[in-house]
Protein backbone atom coordinates (compact mmCIF):
# COMPACT_ATOMS: atom_id res chain seq x y z
CA UNK A 1 0.00 0.00 0.00
CA UNK A 2 1.21 3.67 -0.85
CA UNK A 3 1.59 5.31 2.48
CA UNK A 4 1.66 8.70 0.72
CA UNK A 5 -1.84 8.49 -0.30
CA UNK A 6 -3.25 6.53 2.99
CA UNK A 7 -6.62 7.58 4.24
CA UNK A 8 -9.15 6.84 6.63
CA UNK A 9 -12.34 8.18 6.52
CA UNK A 10 -13.67 9.57 9.38
CA UNK A 11 -16.95 7.77 9.06
CA UNK A 12 -14.93 4.33 10.01
CA UNK A 13 -13.43 5.72 12.61
CA UNK A 14 -16.82 6.84 14.54
CA UNK A 15 -17.98 3.58 14.03
CA UNK A 16 -18.24 3.06 17.56
CA UNK A 17 -19.47 6.01 18.77
CA UNK A 18 -16.55 7.80 19.39
CA UNK A 19 -15.73 11.32 19.21
CA UNK A 20 -13.78 12.78 16.81
CA UNK A 21 -11.90 14.94 19.40
CA UNK A 22 -10.82 11.57 21.40
CA UNK A 23 -9.83 9.48 18.93
CA UNK A 24 -7.62 12.52 17.47
CA UNK A 25 -5.79 12.70 20.90
CA UNK A 26 -5.50 9.12 21.03
CA UNK A 27 -3.69 8.57 17.63
CA UNK A 28 -1.51 11.11 18.15
CA UNK A 29 -0.54 9.95 21.13
CA UNK A 30 0.01 6.56 19.86
CA UNK A 31 2.54 7.80 16.93
CA UNK A 32 4.21 9.89 19.62
CA UNK A 33 5.06 6.50 21.30
CA UNK A 34 5.98 4.70 17.99
CA UNK A 35 8.14 7.71 17.19
CA UNK A 36 9.87 7.05 20.61
CA UNK A 37 10.46 3.82 20.16
CA UNK A 38 11.78 3.69 16.75
CA UNK A 39 14.46 6.58 18.10
CA UNK A 40 14.92 4.76 20.90
CA UNK A 41 16.09 1.39 18.78
CA UNK A 42 17.32 2.77 16.33
CA UNK A 43 14.86 1.63 13.72
CA UNK A 44 14.25 3.41 10.88
CA UNK A 45 10.05 3.28 10.48
CA UNK A 46 8.49 2.30 6.61
CA UNK A 47 5.54 4.79 7.57
CA UNK A 48 5.22 7.70 8.80
CA UNK A 49 4.05 7.01 12.70
CA UNK A 50 0.62 8.76 12.38
CA UNK A 51 -0.04 5.96 9.74
CA UNK A 52 0.81 3.56 11.80
CA UNK A 53 -1.68 4.64 14.69
CA UNK A 54 -4.60 5.20 12.17
CA UNK A 55 -4.22 1.82 10.92
CA UNK A 56 -4.26 0.56 14.28
CA UNK A 57 -7.31 2.35 15.14
CA UNK A 58 -8.91 1.26 12.28
CA UNK A 59 -8.67 -2.39 13.08
CA UNK A 60 -9.32 -1.35 16.79
CA UNK A 61 -5.81 -2.42 18.15
CA UNK A 62 -5.26 0.90 19.59
CA UNK A 63 -7.86 1.08 22.79
CA UNK A 64 -8.18 5.06 24.62
CA UNK A 65 -10.75 6.10 27.42
CA UNK A 66 -11.25 9.17 29.31
CA UNK A 67 -11.73 8.91 32.67
CA UNK A 68 -14.81 10.00 34.59
CA UNK A 69 -14.82 13.52 36.41
CA UNK A 70 -15.13 11.61 39.97
CA UNK A 71 -11.95 9.22 39.06
CA UNK A 72 -10.12 12.78 37.75
CA UNK A 73 -10.74 14.11 40.99
CA UNK A 74 -9.80 11.07 43.01
CA UNK A 75 -7.08 10.18 41.00
CA UNK A 76 -5.90 14.74 41.98
CA UNK A 77 -6.71 14.36 45.64
CA UNK A 78 -4.50 11.37 46.26
CA UNK A 79 -1.67 13.63 44.15
CA UNK A 80 -2.50 16.50 46.24
CA UNK A 81 -2.26 14.23 50.14
CA UNK A 82 1.24 13.09 48.96
CA UNK A 83 2.87 16.10 48.50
Amino acid sequence: MDNKNFRIAKDELLENESNLYEITIAAAREAKRINIIAKNRAVQLEEKPLVTAFKKLKKGELNFFYLEEEETEEKQEKTEKKN
